[in-house]
């Protein structure tokens, strides 16, 4: 950790490779991790105050970790970045990324309170439509993290509902199922007559499911059965993968 904390900085390039260049050529590598993307592109970029897109960087390189899942090194550097210095998009994403990483290590509070920072929530009403999908996603995940899973699986119901694309649908779908396949049993069944028709058909889904796991047949046949009385259901009319 102290190393990487060495690197972050600003220690001097071993390159004058300018910021853009930098980030083609590590990114561009297929062959190798997004950690050691991260920690690559610390050994061949300029950090150094001088550079002014340094800032910028760093929040490139925390991605980087953070899509390796290496939550703790992805905030450690996200802790070094100058938000001042980040254009609107860049600070918007920069508040994704750190509340995302706070609700990996399961600091909750931490992670409400980034989202609820003047200027982001000054910028919300200018959110491209993938960004209001990560923040549906954060929240749900919140909800998640808190032990609210009937919340956090009406966040992604209501986000499934709001996207035209099918493969995007699908995958939300995707995660409501895998959701859904970790409640407990009691849950599913508690949920089954929930207010909410839709959730209430995710539930029954979840359940059909959870008495056929273990045979692919038998769930593929659940799924069908499921299909035959929920016509008018989301899920009947894109099957999660």
């Amino acid at each position: 950790m102290l190393c990487i904390l060495a690197f972050i900085g600003g220690c001097t390039p071993t390159s004058n490779t300018n910021y853009p260049e930098a980030v083609k050529s590590v990114i561009s590598k297929s062959d190798i991790s997004g950690r050691e993307q991260a920690l690559s592109l610390m050994l061949t970029a300029d950090l150094s105050s001088a550079n002014p897109q340094a800032d910028s960087l760093r929040l490139k390189i925390a991605d980087l970790f953070a899509s390796d899942s290496d939550h703790q090194n992805a905030l450690d550097i996200l802790q070094l970045i100058d938000t001042q210095k980040l254009n609107n998009q860049e600070f918007v994403d920069y508040s994704f990324l750190l509340a995302e990483t706070k609700v990996a290590l399961y600091n909750l509070e931490s992670a409400i309170e980034h989202l609820e920072q003047l200027r982001f929530m000054a910028l919300s009403s200018e959110f491209k439509k993938s960004d209001i999908q990560r923040l549906s996603e954060i929240q749900s995940k919140l909800a998640f993290a808190k032990g609210d899973h009937y919340q956090g699986l009406q966040i992604l119901i209501d986000l499934a509902e709001s996207v035209k694309r099918k493969s995007d649908i699908q995958d939300i779908h995707d995660k409501i199922l895998q959701h859904i396949s970790h409640l407990p049993y009691q849950q599913l069944t508690a949920g089954m007559e929930h207010r909410d028709v839709t959730l209430a058909g995710w539930l029954q889904l979840g359940e059909a499911l959870r008495r056929k796991q273990g045979s692919p047949k038998l769930s593929s046949n659940a799924y069908e059965q499921w299909r035959q009385r929920w016509k008018s259901h989301p899920a009947a009319k894109v099957e999660p993968t």
